[in-house]
Formats: structure tokens, sequence, C-alpha cells
């Protein structure tokens, strides 16, 4: 191979993987702006549980929101989430939520994240960035407050 076939092929391959390493951060921010994505814990099986059951109210009574439940591995990872902008709304446990808040416990070493209370889910809680819009925040806590019934799993084990 020639010197100029090397130059060709470098420069081909050095675009390619410009191309490839920006292209799927663009769909996923493309993809997270389009839907309401609530991001629950899968240290807790409950908190996804019902995350899945928010999200399917929202996506019924409010389609527009095409809201769907996903997991980080617990509460630190979703404060993580949630402090760097890549997700908005969280369900997590009331008292993780304030530690959050207040950026104590096991979330000092994030600082503290102002979040604002959407919804109170028996010992959980919906929260949001407090810069969540609030065009965007109404219309989700008034479809709660007025359409929430707590899955069957959650009466029976006392929440």
């Amino acid at each position: 191979m020639d010197r100029r076939t090397a130059v060709r092929l470098l420069a081909l391959a050095v675009a390619a993987g410009g191309v490839l390493g920006h292209s799927p951060y663009r769909q996923w921010q493309a993809y997270r702006k389009s839907r309401l994505i609530i991001v629950t814990s899968a240290a807790d099986a409950a908190s996804y549980r019902l995350g899945e059951a928010v999200a399917a109210l929202l996506a019924r009574e409010l389609p527009e929101t095409r809201a769907l439940a996903t997991r980080a591995p617990d509460a630190v990872g979703i404060v993580k989430l949630l402090a760097s902008d890549q997700l908005e709304v969280a369900i997590l446990a009331a008292e993780d939520a304030r530690a959050a808040a207040d950026g104590r416990g096991r979330f000092a070493g994030e600082g503290a994240l102002p979040l604002r209370t959407l919804a109170v889910l028996g010992r959980y809680e919906l929260v949001a960035r407090a810069d969540f819009p609030d065009a965007r925040a109404e219309p989700i806590a008034r479809t709660l407050a007025a359409h929430w019934q707590p899955p069957q799993a959650f009466e029976d084990a006392g929440r």
C-alpha cells in the first residue's frame, strides 16, 4: 500500500470514528426530549414496579408525554442522572429524596440537588429537577392526583 492510500484510509477511519462517536449521544438527546423517562432503582424492585405503574397511567392519560420507566443501579445512580441533567424525573424513597435535596448521607458526594415533588406515592415520591418546567410538571401532578391508584402489590405489602 502506498503512502497516499494509507493516509486516505486513516482519514476515513478518523472521520467515521468521529461520526459514530457522536451519533448515539444525539440520538439519546432526541429520544429523552421526546419522552417522559421516569428513572427508578434497580436495587429496589418496588420502585421499578411503581415507576411502571406511574408511566402507564401517564401514557394513558397524557399520551403526549410518551411516559416510560427505566432503571438506574440504585438511588445514588438516580441522583447522578438527575444532577447531570441526563434525566429529569425519578421515583425515590421519600427519605432518599430529602437526603439528595440536602446533599447529605450517601448523596453528600453529589452535593445538594434541588428537587421538586410532583406526587407522593406512599413511601415514595415522584420527583423532578427543580428546573423542570411548570408547564410539564402541573399536568403530571394533576393527573396523578386525580387518577392514581397504587398497584395491588403495594396495597398488599402495606407499601
